[in-house]
């Protein structure tokens, strides 16, 4: 707030003087030395004249003193004060050293004062020390407020280094403030998530203020951010990763949707353009017959007729641009079995328009019209499509070779030209509003002009697509599938002896035995109830040539012997689930339920991945090398022995071995066709995997003498281990469509081994005969197919003949 001696005016007291200033007026001009005098009342009126002039004069200096006193307290409140002290010191210059002045020079000289210390306090916290010194001294002028005591209160504070830096300065000050601009933009962009660019802000803080530990403390929670993310990021790559996998085993479906007069157009990477052009050709009228109808009867009727006969039901969408006079011609055609583009062009060679292929719909336009209106479209260019381009010589050497500069360089300053620059020095126009841009990272051409001049501009890109080298991306996915089954159920019965009911103790019966299929009678561990001698309760078998799963696990197999040094009996018995037992009867019974069912399955997958050139040939490897012994020393066993020791035997030795890759083999070579959309193979994928070992050699049996002399039988082992590979390959050649993915072969197998055994007689008794059947199965299946996936792609890693929606919605 103004002191109350600013706020009030003096402008009241001015006509309580105004006689004194009358006479004071007067006097003036006596003392002036008039001599012109015209008589009394002439000179009466000069003088009171001149007083009038001289009151107005000074009523006026009053009210622009107190407009700037109002002016200059606006601008102290607002804190502008620079422009308050100009106001105030405006006014103390002003007003002369008079009386009636007094009190406004008072209020002048206080309110510079008061805006004078402000300012100096502001200029002092920005490190502006003489600026400040220099107002605090005006305000001491002798001459002006030498008794201010705020002045000299400031002015000895502003010496203190307790109270005021001697080191700070207006540039820190600037960088404190920047600082605090940056530090809020920083968290504000941590606020909103974008981390990167508070990184940006922190680091500029840093580069200021290079020991700031909020930038710092800023930086290590965005990164804490960042590191949640890429967490985050980390679990999604994973289950990416792993999904991949999962879905390389789905069995790819060809896409039949897009399929007209039998070419498919899915795959091939043509534009929306090309698909209509294509339905134009592909889709065929049965009959056409029109009398006398107009275009516009015409193009209604290829709109309809193009939907019905579409196996999509897409049709096509036709735009007429044509004046009055050509929609009116008459059109009579009869025509059978005739494609949708010759009907169409019939049409317009009577009626003297012309059609062409837009990305969304065909138009048809007047012949002498031609069409201005300016549309975008994106093309797929190849990566040095602009850096291939001529190079404009902006400047050549100058005529004296001494001249500065004239040997700092080659002689010739080049200059790259732009997408639109090279597009017109190979003939295309540009009217006004059109325009190309080129996109390396996705080495698109956007292009803006009109169509007649989109349609040159097409011809230009295909032409460097043709050129441009080629390459192929071959993926080979070989799948085997493996499954092993093994169902049983069967039952178990032992029957002891009895005495036949009334024959009188003479006859009796009982279970059977063994047989010679068994080398020995079953033992007390096939079966739950038994005898104090461990012989099992019930003891003579009745289902013993029932057969079970050993019957078909323990024939000798490639599969049973890896890994194995013995197989198993064909004789044994399944695990028995359940039993039920007869003790204390006569005659006692055993019956064992011997179920099982097992499931095995086996699934490999590869899926290697090359990238070759057109007519080169490329293979990948992805193996480990298998070294396995191929010849034997034979084993050493002495002849004779000194010493009651035992007889020292020297197994098997290997001494030669051999060295097979195991893993993933990929040999490929590609053609790429005129059309860049067939790619010819001849490749030779294989998958060579290490089942076992089978062990070909025996245990030699050696004695050795016990303590009483006796000789002890003893094993020594002597394994000669041969491995077992297992060899999947393909070698074919075949073509295959761009983006397109087919199978080059497989085979499939099964075998299954079943086991159907009863006892005659009790077997085909109705349900009470499964009791004293057996039934097994065993079904082993493998299925192994290959599958090839190729896309063309050029040097950049881009698809060639890729559809473009993304560049094509940027452009518009």
């Amino acid at each position: 707030m103004l002191p109350s001696s600013i706020q009030h005016s003096p402008i009241k007291d001015l006509g309580l003087r105004s006689g004194s200033v009358l006479a004071l007026t007067c006097l003036f001009l006596v003392h002036a030395g008039t001599t012109s005098w015209a008589g009394p009342g002439s000179t009466a009126g000069n003088v009171q004249g001149a007083a009038n002039r001289e009151i107005a004069r000074r009523e006026a200096l009053v009210n622009q003193s107190q407009t700037l006193h109002t002016q200059a307290a606006l601008h102290y409140e607002k804190g502008e004060y620079e422009e308050a002290m100009r106001l105030y010191r405006q006014s103390w210059d002003s007003l002369p050293q008079a009386p009636f002045t007094a009190e406004l020079k008072s209020q002048a000289r206080d309110g510079y004062s008061l805006a004078a210390n402000a300012q100096a306090k502001k200029l002092a916290d920005n490190g502006r020390y003489a600026e400040s010194r220099t107002l605090l001294q005006s305000i001491l002028a002798d001459n002006f407020d030498p008794d201010n005591a705020e002045a000299a209160a400031f002015s000895e504070k502003l010496n203190d280094p307790d109270h005021f830096e001697p080191a700070l300065t207006p540039e820190h000050v600037d960088k404190v403030n920047r600082v605090d601009i940056l530090l809020r933009e920083a968290y504000s962009f941590i606020n909103l998530g974008d981390y990167d660019n508070a990184n940006r802000r922190f680091m500029d803080v840093l580069r200021i203020d290079s020991y700031n530990s909020a930038a710092r403390r800023g930086m290590e929670q965005a990164e804490m951010h960042r590191s949640r993310y890429f967490d985050t990021a980390r679990d999604h790559t994973r289950a990416k990763a792993l999904n991949a996998v999962n879905e390389a085993w789905e069995a790819p479906i060809a896409d039949v949707s897009n399929l007209f007069g039998g070419t498919a157009i899915e795959g091939t990477g043509v534009t929306m353009r090309d698909s209509i052009a294509t339905r134009l050709r592909t889709l065929i009228l049965p009959r056409v017959t029109l009398q006398d109808a107009s275009l516009d009867e015409v193009i209604e009727f290829l709109r309809i007729r193009s939907r019905e006969i579409d196996p999509t039901r897409q049709g096509i969408s036709f735009v007429l641009k044509v004046p009055a006079e050509a929609r009116n011609k008459t059109i009579t055609l009869d025509l059978g079995e005739i494609p949708l583009d010759e009907v169409l062009r019939y049409a317009t060679q009577n009626t003297g328009t012309v059609y062409r292929v837009d990305d969304y719909a065909v138009t048809i336009t007047s012949l002498t019209e031609r069409d201005a209106t300016l549309t975008s479209r994106a093309f797929r260019v190849p990566p040095d499509f602009i850096s291939n381009a001529p190079i404009d010589s902006a400047a050549t050497t100058p005529a004296n070779p001494f001249e500065p500069g004239a040997g700092a360089t080659s002689g010739i300053i080049v200059r790259r030209l732009g997408a639109r620059e090279v597009l017109e020095q190979r003939g295309i126009p540009f009217p006004e509003g059109a325009s190309a841009t080129f996109q390396p990272a996705s080495s698109t051409l956007i292009v803006r002009n009109t169509a007649e001049n989109l349609a040159l501009v097409e011809s230009i890109v295909e032409q460097a697509q043709s050129s441009t080298p080629k390459q192929v991306e071959i993926q080979v996915r070989m799948i085997e599938v493996n499954e092993t089954r093994l169902g049983e159920l069967g039952f178990d019965w032992l029957l002891g002896q009895f005495d036949v009911p009334g024959a009188n103790e003479r006859i009796f019966g009982g279970g059977g035995n063994v047989g010679n299929q068994r080398g020995s009678t079953f033992t007390g561990e096939e079966f739950p109830f038994t005898n104090l001698d461990g012989s099992p309760i019930g003891a003579n078998p009745v289902t013993a040539g029932l057969r079970s799963s050993g019957a078909i696990q323990g024939v000798p197999s490639i599969d049973s012997l890896i890994g194995r040094v013995s197989t198993q009996a064909t004789d044994a018995r399944s695990p028995g689930q359940f039993a039920v037992s007869g003790v204390f009867t006569d005659p006692q019974f055993q019956m064992v339920i011997r179920s099982l069912s097992q499931s095995k399955g086996v699934d490999f997958l590869a899926a290697p991945s090359v990238v070759a050139k057109s007519g080169q040939r490329a293979s990948v490897t992805v193996s480990r090398e298998f070294r396995y012994p191929t010849e034997f020393d034979p084993p050493q066993i002495p002849q004779t022995v000194r010493g009651s020791g035992g007889t020292p035997i020297t197994p098997s030795t290997p001494t030669a071995f051999e060295m097979r890759d195991v893993g993933i083999v990929l040999e490929v070579e590609p053609l790429i066709g005129a059309d860049n959309r067939t790619v010819e193979l001849s490749l030779v994928p294989s998958s060579t995997e290490f089942e076992g070992f089978i062990n070909y050699g025996s245990a030699i049996t050696g004695t050795t003498v016990g303590g009483f002399g006796q000789l002890i039988p003893y094993d020594v082992p002597n394994n000669i281990l041969q491995p077992i590979f297992s060899l999947n390959k393909v070698n074919t050649s075949v073509t295959v469509w761009d983006g397109q993915t087919v199978v080059l072969g497989g085979v499939m197998f099964e075998k299954i081994n079943e086991i159907n055994d009863k006892v005659p007689l009790l077997g085909d008794v109705p349900l009470v005969g499964r009791a004293f059947q057996s039934k097994v199965k065993q079904s082993e299946r493998k299925n192994v197919l290959f599958f090839v996936t190729v896309k063309v792609i050029d040097p950049a890693g881009n698809r060639v003949l890729s559809t473009l929606p993304e560049a094509t919605a940027a452009a518009r």
